[in-house]
């Protein structure tokens, strides 16, 4: 989230219309789609000593379950259910 000033706020304000997550390190993650906003918090909260790529294998889930038909929230969250468990074997 801290990333988003970085970025020209017209381009976030139109690509809130499409799909746009914002990662929150452990605590939630929010999602803007098709307008709406969503706050999903994860399952299990884990402090892992090493969570580099941790943003990175929530986004890869995201677009793998998305592309494979779910809608966005249920994407998210089965994201968030995996990253966790990728997480935990850290």
């Amino acid at each position: 989230s801290e990333e988003l000033k970085y970025l020209n706020p017209i381009a976030v304000e139109q690509q809130k219309k499409r799909i746009l997550l914002i990662t929150n390190g452990s605590s939630e993650t929010t999602m803007f789609a098709q307008g709406k906003e969503y706050n999903i918090t994860p399952r299990n909260v884990l402090f892992p000593q090493h969570t580099i790529g941790a943003g990175d294998t929530l986004f890869t889930y995201f677009i793998s379950f998305y592309l494979a038909g779910n809608d966005p929230v249920t994407s998210l969250k089965k994201s968030m259910m995996h990253t966790s468990d990728f997480l935990a074997t850290l």
